[in-house]
């Protein structure tokens, strides 16, 4: 529980967006997902309904 509220401190400080993130740590994903999705649109500009996700499922760790 530390090192995620410890993450989220590192986090929040620099208000960058890490490289990768552990979806099931999130208490509520969808939400994060949507947030990701709303900032990339209005950041570029584009319409936000025609936007869509994809996750890449990977077996590296953090420091990979």
């Amino acid at each position: 529980m530390l090192q995620r509220a410890r993450e989220l401190d590192n986090w929040i400080g620099d208000f960058s967006l890490p490289a990768s993130v552990w979806l099931g740590g999130f208490f509520n994903p969808q939400s994060f997902l949507t947030a990701i999705m709303q900032q990339t649109a209005r950041k570029n500009e584009w319409p936000l309904d025609r936007m869509c996700l994809q996750c890449d499922v990977t077996k590296k760790t953090k420091e990979e």
